[in-house]
């Protein structure tokens, strides 16, 4: 209970303000706490000669600002509350002042972390650097002061049955949280500056308080996954993991680092995840591992758009390379030439150039793909500038310049160590050529460049080849039949790999302008192609893919409206091809796809087109008996998951199960067991949801047990090759070693549960059991498998398994939740089965603490078991003879019999 108290606090405002008046409580309740710091002011000078008032309303101004500063985002208002809050540090003292004080300590440690953070990125001086070391060591051990004293005050307070006292300790654990984070991160910035081993340590002493309270400092997976929600809670989470990378290694820091990577945790923790740990390596000196990183995240920029890999992280790994190069360590350098020539590619020129200042230019080298890279841009640059300035003259000379520097960077020796840039190199060549006229040579560098990129640096070379080819087509001559030919096959390619792109529709109807958005303005001008035009074909085709990537990208619920709509134009298309007598002689092409993505979208319980479905997979059928998908081995077992799909839309459970088990229909193809797996999780997922909405079936309830255990197997086959999983072949739990395969066994579990409870088959029963069982032992503290288990446990009649759940229960729930009050009131219910003494003691136990027993339905169970104890307890004295009690043994029970229910 501490723990979460602890943890609540970095995400919670404050309790109920002291001294209350309506004004107060108006403003505050409305969260207007800046008009409530000015009335509270305002009142402190009115009460001016009645101490007593003049303490309380100090005393909540205190609060006020305290919360005023800690969510304040603007850095000048925060210094005004600042100064106001220094003026009544004179009036208020002790207690009263440590949550302000804290509040100043986060401005004073948001300051100096900045400037130690710009140090990291070459952006502050080494005085800055070193006085904001010095800020955050002595803020470090004012915050430790303020701790101890803090958690001084938390003992005295939990020993008071007070609910002034309950709130006042809810508000107190809540800074002291705040102050160990803040502490914990101070030291860690101190321990790094300083290479100081001991402060680190006592960084992650103070982290761990916050992710454990007050025990050990604990391992990645001993903390709460659901906490990692809030803010403060990963942040603590992060701070573990650079501080062990700093004193263990970056793969054990990994360790913390992976526990960020669930879906759980605080959004903007997770987003800036990859950022911290490139920093972690480049202060390690893993110069490897940094460098595959950027590699990977320039990877997925090319996929996703640069805000993959921001600039502040570009910028990073080049100072960490440019540093690393100084000790002659040449991993270093390719990291360094990466990091500069993606920040060059990007047009990033100034912090090119700032950093060529900060390293001096003689890091860069005179020779290397970086360098003249950087030189072919900056050429390039100059000569858009004098096109644009209608300087004719030097715009070309400039253009020349950017083709020889940037050609010679890509014969540079070190060149292939620069893949991701050296694309783009070839690209800008590509630009430049076309400036000049020289629209072959053009051609060639775009589609050179294609080859060896991703995402939209790939379509960006597509479409330049394709505006060079197209340029040759039009100056007509003995080129132009070939280049027409070699742009349709690029704008083919161009399409199928780049449905969405923005350019795509004026490769497939001219009418369409380049720079326009296929929305529904050009959807409808798309539709509105007639059947007799040329581009009719092109037009369809698009307006297929733009309704599909329509379809593909609307949440659920919203799929049935463009999903219909392109079944539509797929029946066109398909109808025409068949017409023309091509159809199923060969479908590995576009139309092909188009009737994949026809039976994909049909059989989609959304829009469940069951009669338009069922022709499309008979249609994919034949055409694969016929050899039209010849090179596909696995379109069978996609057929068979569209079939599954098409049965969960007609809600026949039953059928979609037997469907499920019966794939792969083709066994030992590559995807095989994927397509197994996507059915069985999405019969699973599919039940389970109908489950949740209305009656428990047995057909949906075995649904759900058959998908998500066939489901579980299928994962435990490919676990079995991978030795990362411990438990080996025929251990049908090994697989959950998985982290990720917790949650749904959990639900597998469930469904059994529920089968169970619908059917009533013990089997059932003993199985959901013995998932819960084995859940638990990889993660003892999960509340809801342990609230299931309890209950199921109790139904089977297991009531040493069910006792041992609700006291695990009770441990780990806040105390006067939900969960608490269920949990001590089944565990009193199973304990009077067997121990009735011990029942009434734990139920005396509950009434110190709530002595009007919660409210209902609690307060009526307990009532009742509290009756059906007396009752046990008369009935024992009347059939057991009476007897002395042995030594050591009071009439209440031993101790240890006691504090096991506690």
């Amino acid at each position: 209970m501490l723990v979460t108290a602890l943890v609540l606090a970095i995400a919670s405002g404050f309790g109920e303000a002291r001294g209350q008046d309506r004004t107060s409580d108006w403003l505050e309740a409305r969260g207007m706490n800046d008009l409530l710091s000015v009335h509270l002011e305002n009142q402190l000078i009115a009460a001016a000669g009645d101490a007593s008032s003049r303490g309380r309303l100090a005393a909540r101004l205190a609060e006020v600002y305290a919360e005023l500063l800690r969510v304040e985002p603007d850095e000048g208002r925060r210094l005004e509350f600042v100064e106001r809050s220094k003026d009544l540090l004179k009036v208020v003292s002790g207690e009263d002042a440590a949550s302000l004080r804290i509040a100043l300590a986060r401005n004073r440690y948001l300051n100096a972390s900045r400037l130690v953070e710009n140090g990291r990125i070459q952006l502050a001086s080494d005085e800055e650097l070193a006085g904001a070391i010095r800020e955050l060591g002595r803020l470090a051990d004012e915050l430790e002061r303020v701790r101890r004293d803090l958690k001084s005050r938390i003992s005295n307070l939990l020993r008071s049955k007070s609910r002034r006292a309950e709130q006042r300790l809810d508000t107190t654990l809540r800074w002291e949280s705040t102050a160990a984070l803040l502490e914990g991160w101070s030291r860690y910035y101190v321990g790094r500056a300083e290479g100081s081993t001991a402060e680190l340590e006592r960084a992650q002493l103070a982290l761990g308080s916050v992710l454990q309270g007050e025990d050990p400092i604990p391992d990645p997976d001993e903390v709460s996954v659901d906490l990692q929600v809030m803010e403060g809670f990963s942040r603590a989470i992060l701070g573990m993991g650079l501080t062990t990378s700093a004193l263990v290694s970056t793969q054990a820091g990994d360790l913390w680092f992976r526990r960020l990577e669930y879906p759980e945790t605080d959004a903007a923790t997770r987003k800036a995840l990859p950022g911290w740990r490139l920093a972690a390596e480049l202060d390690a000196g893993d110069y490897r591992r940094a460098l595959d990183r950027l590699e990977r995240l320039s990877d997925r920029a090319g996929r996703e758009g640069d805000e993959a890999l921001p600039v502040v992280w570009l910028r990073l790994a080049a100072v960490g390379g440019l540093r690393g190069m100084e000790d002659g360590d040449q991993t270093a350098r390719v990291l360094a030439g990466t990091a500069l020539a993606e920040l060059a590619g990007r047009g990033e020129l100034a912090q090119v150039r700032d950093l060529a200042d900060r390293f001096g230019t003689e890091a860069l080298g005179r020779e290397g793909f970086a360098f003249r890279y950087v030189r072919g841009i900056e050429a390039y640059r100059v000569a858009t500038e004098a096109r644009q300035a209608g300087d004719a003259g030097t715009a070309s000379a400039s253009f020349e310049q950017a083709v020889v520097e940037l050609q010679a960077a890509i014969e540079q020796p070190d060149a292939a160590a620069f893949a991701t840039a050296r694309a783009g190199c070839e690209a800008l060549i590509g630009w430049s050529l076309l400036e000049l006229g020289r629209a072959a040579e053009a051609a060639d560098a775009f589609e050179s460049a294609a080859a060896s990129s991703n995402g939209d640096r790939r379509a960006d070379a597509l479409w330049g080849a394709i505006v060079a080819l197209d340029r040759i087509v039009e100056s007509g001559g003995s080129d132009a039949s070939g280049a027409a030919s070699r742009r349709d096959d690029l704008s083919s390619r161009f399409v199928d790999a780049f449905p969405a792109d923005d350019r795509a529709p004026s490769l497939l109807v001219r009418r369409i302008a380049v720079e326009e958005n296929p929305g529904a303005d050009d959807l409808e001008v798309l539709l509105g192609v007639p059947p007799t035009h040329p581009t009719w074909e092109l037009a369809r085709r698009r307006a297929a893919q733009a309704l599909y990537r329509a379809y593909r990208s609307a949440r659920s619920g919203g799929r049935a409206e463009p999903g219909a709509r392109m079944l539509v134009v797929a029946d066109e298309l398909l109808g025409r091809s068949r017409e023309d007598g091509i159809f199923m002689t060969d479908l590995r092409g576009v139309d092909g796809m188009l009737l994949r993505q026809a039976a994909e979208v049909s059989t989609d319980p959304e829009v469940h087109d069951a009669v338009r479905a069922a022709r499309y997979l008979a249609q994919i059928e034949t055409a694969a008996e016929r050899g039209g998908f010849d090179g596909l081995p696995d379109i069978l077992n996609e057929v068979a998951y569209r079939r599954v799909g098409l049965a969960l839309g007609a809600g026949d459970f039953e059928e979609a199960g037997k469907r499920m088990l019966a794939m792969p229909m083709v066994p030992g193809t590559p995807e095989a067991d994927r397509w197994s797996r996507l059915a069985a999780q999405r019969v699973h997922r599919s039940a389970v949801d109908r489950m949740r909405s209305g009656r428990i079936e047995v057909q949906i309830a075995r649904a759900a047990v058959d998908g998500g255990e066939r489901y579980l197997e299928l994962q435990m086959v490919s676990s079995e090759e991978d030795p990362m999983v411990e438990g080996g072949k025929g251990d049908r739990f090994a697989v959950l070693d998985r982290d990720r395969m917790l949650p749904f066994a959990a639900s597998v579990a469930a469904a059994r549960d529920a089968l169970f409870r619908a059917a009533g088959d013990p089997d059932d029963a003993v199985e959901a059991l013995a998932w819960y069982r084995a859940i638990l032992d990889r993660r003892p503290l999960d509340g809801s498998v342990l609230e299931a288990s309890g209950d199921l446990a109790m139904v089977t009649g297991d009531d040493e398994f069910a006792l041992d759940c609700w006291r695990r229960l009770v441990r780990g729930a806040v105390s006067g939740s939900e969960t608490w009050w269920k949990a001590r009131a089944r565990q009193i219910a199973v304990l009077l089965k067997s121990d009735p003494v011990r029942a009434g003691e734990v139920l005396a136990q509950v009434r110190v603490l709530y002595p009007d027993l919660g409210s209902d339905p609690w307060k009526s169970e307990l009532r009742d078991l509290d009756v059906k104890i007396e009752i046990a307890i008369e009935e024992s004295k009347t059939s057991e003879p009476d007897r002395e009690p042995e030594d050591g043994e009071q009439d209440f029970g031993t101790d240890g019999e006691v504090s096991r229910d506690q």
